[in-house]
């Protein structure tokens, strides 16, 4: 349950009544987008990735409207805790994306997911690595363009006190495997979050 704390900060109650203030996300003042590659080319596709630590929240703190000021081509969201028949309506029904590719874990929800939202779209779209115990955890979504691969990933962490560190060990060498292996031609763009 939440509370209106001071200055409209929402104050989250845990089973102890101890309150915890939700902020808004920080936005920063970015640079202007470019506008030309370093090589003189004009800049005509832009990609964003957000570590959204819970989509639902996410979009509670406003979050959309800085994907709406920015406008990227493609949003890569990642640890999106949320299954798809879950999403936010305004999520769904952002009419700037009707490209939506959800991967979610299969047995635990509200645990990891990567979701990628697209104005164009893909050629195909393919989810994990493709042999990995970690497929069913929803952290791996390829999507092939013309001219490129978009390989947006949620990496597992090993866990306090390395607890998942063979599960870690694993994954790497696989990762590295689907990133080098055809039909993933360069140029190829990653996504990633620890």
């Amino acid at each position: 349950n939440e509370s209106e704390g001071e200055k409209g900060v929402g104050v989250k109650r845990g089973r102890g009544g101890a309150g915890v203030g939700v902020t808004e996300p920080v936005l920063y003042e970015d640079p202007p987008d470019r506008t030309q590659t370093p090589g003189g080319k004009p800049v005509n596709l832009k990609i964003t990735s957000w570590n959204v630590a819970g989509l639902r929240a996410w979009v509670k703190k406003g979050a959309l409207k800085w994907v709406l000021e920015e406008d990227p081509d493609i949003l890569c969201l990642q640890e999106t805790k949320c299954p798809e028949k879950l999403l936010p309506v305004e999520v769904r029904e952002l009419r700037r994306y009707p490209h939506q590719y959800w991967a979610n874990p299969q047995h635990r929800e509200g645990y990891s997911g990567v979701g990628v939202l697209s104005k164009l779209q893909p050629l195909t779209v393919t989810y994990g690595l493709g042999e990995c115990e970690c497929d069913a955890e929803g952290r791996v979504v390829t999507l092939q363009f013309e001219g490129y691969h978009l390989v947006a990933v949620y990496v597992p962490n090993s866990g306090r006190g390395l607890v998942r560190l063979h599960h870690r060990e694993a994954w790497d060498p696989l990762l590295l495997r689907h990133l080098q292996v055809p039909p993933h031609p360069p140029p190829l763009t990653l996504s990633p979050s620890p």
